[in-house]
């Protein structure tokens, strides 16, 4: 499951303490056929932003820059420092202003034509979050995609992808249109707003949807009884999370359909999630739903959905604008789904996972790089697999309940995003683990180059 989430994401206690919540409005004319999208924003209530930029995916060509009300000149900027603006796609619109203030008002008016597939055709580079995805009369952007612009303090390397939004969507094409932070309508034209600021997944084309209690599933197979089961196992999953973190789910779940662009093998194992739409391989659920047990059957299905929805705390609530960001991330929301795999299936099937999955014969033998020398491009094996087993780690040190607490205490009081061992270490010592406990975890778990034995020995 490969999901990045933080590069570019900003969070709303960043916004608090910028004393704002931008809000994008406007016009998108999305035309499935032929793959334009055509959008006309504005953005307004920013925060003071210095040297500033627009991020934007590089497919699209400007038709107007306008700051107050005036056309202004603009030049183009293939990267931005630091880890901001997912350069693979994006380009920087560097407005030909100093200073962007909280009085100012942005509009940018682009279009851009991206490329489609019948059910046939796939990309041998294979899919990403970053692909504006459109196939079968389905369009799927998340805000990796830059699809909507970006704003960027190039001072600080600030960033803002989140906004309260009121969007026009115009999609003659269309059967039901999504947008991520409000609910999904059957129609092909609608008004979109919310006042929770959002990262916004863009999901329209030809496909059916349907709501059960607090799931929405957009483009399934799925019958009332399978969305019944799932619906229920992802509450019980969000109920157990509320209650160890001590903060809530604020909209309810949507799942779509992921659909192949990429080499089909890709999607069996790959989901995103643009909180609250989780992207999956919808089509597998019916085999690894169980309707004599109601449960869902496949401990790694389960596994990853429960994931996803740890993101909302650790993706969403925490992020790190640093080399941290995929361990108070990836890190973090796997050592969660683990938790509630122990939860939801019992300590000997955890166990027997815990063995199969992260503490392999070959994963033992294997020399890692230590969470104190972290570095931006760290493998996946580290940030899913490996860094999960030090949080493992921190557990067999402290105890459960208390890395539980030391779980809300992260959830409910860091602000920061320049997040490091530190900040973990000074929120274990104000939840009151003592240093003797650090000083034993940061010895055998954080600065070894592989702790997996000490680990399964402590199960």
């Amino acid at each position: 499951m490969k999901i990045k989430l933080l590069v570019l994401s900003t969070s709303l206690s960043n916004l608090v303490v910028w004393g704002q919540t931008p809000k994008l409005t406007g016009n998108i004319d999305i035309n499935l056929i032929n793959g334009q999208i055509t959008c006309d924003f504005t953005l307004t209530n920013l925060p003071k932003l210095d040297d500033p930029a627009i991020s934007l995916n590089r497919g699209f060509n400007i038709k107007d820059l306008k700051f107050n009300n005036s056309s202004i000149d603009y030049n183009i900027d293939w990267g931005f420092p630091g880890r901001t603006a997912f350069l693979g796609e994006g380009i920087g619109i560097i407005p030909n202003v100093d200073t962007i203030l909280p009085s100012s008002k942005i509009s940018i008016s682009y279009t851009g034509a991206f490329p489609t597939y019948n059910s046939k055709e796939e990309i041998a580079s294979g899919d990403g979050m970053s692909v504006i995805a459109i196939k079968n009369n389905i369009l799927r952007a998340s805000h990796q995609t830059l699809w909507y612009p970006i704003l960027v303090d190039r001072t600080s390397n600030f960033t803002i992808s989140k906004y309260e939004y009121e969007i026009n969507v115009i999609c003659k094409d269309c059967e039901s249109i999504y947008l991520g932070g409000t609910e999904p309508v059957n129609a092909r034209k609608g008004n979109f707003k919310t006042t929770e600021p959002n990262d916004i997944m863009l999901y329209v084309g030809k496909y059916k949807f349907k709501k059960n209690k607090n799931t929405f599933f957009l483009n399934s197979k799925l019958d009332n009884v399978q969305t019944d089961i799932l619906n229920s196992s992802l509450d019980s999953i969000k109920s157990f999370y509320t209650q160890i973190l001590q903060a809530n789910y604020s909209q309810p779940t949507v799942l779509a359909q992921i659909f192949t662009i990429g080499p089909k093998t890709q999607y069996e194992k790959w989901a995103f999630v643009v909180y609250p739409c989780i992207v999956a391989d919808l089509n597998e659920l019916p085999r690894q739903v169980n309707k004599v047990t109601n449960k869902i059957s496949d401990i790694n299905t389960f596994r990853i959905y429960s994931h996803e929805l740890a993101h909302n705390f650790f993706g969403l609530k925490i992020k790190a604008d640093n080399d941290y960001w995929g361990f108070y991330s990836e890190s973090f929301a796997e050592y969660l789904s683990l938790k509630a795999i122990e939860k939801f299936y019992g300590k000997e099937e955890y166990i027997k996972f815990l063995n199969q999955r992260y503490l392999s014969v070959y994963a033992l033998a294997k020399q890692y790089t230590p969470l104190t020398h972290i570095k931006s491009d760290i493998g996946t094996d580290h940030l899913y697999n490996y860094y999960p087993m030090l949080l493992i780690g921190l557990e067999q040190t402290i105890g459960q309940q208390r890395i539980f607490q030391l779980l809300a205490y992260l959830v409910n009081n860091t602000k920061a995003t320049n997040l490091s061992i530190d900040t973990l270490k000074k929120s274990a010592s104000d939840i009151g683990v003592t240093i003797e406990e650090w000083n034993s975890f940061e010895s055998n778990y954080i600065r070894s180059s592989n702790c997996l034995t000490l680990v399964k020995s402590k199960l």
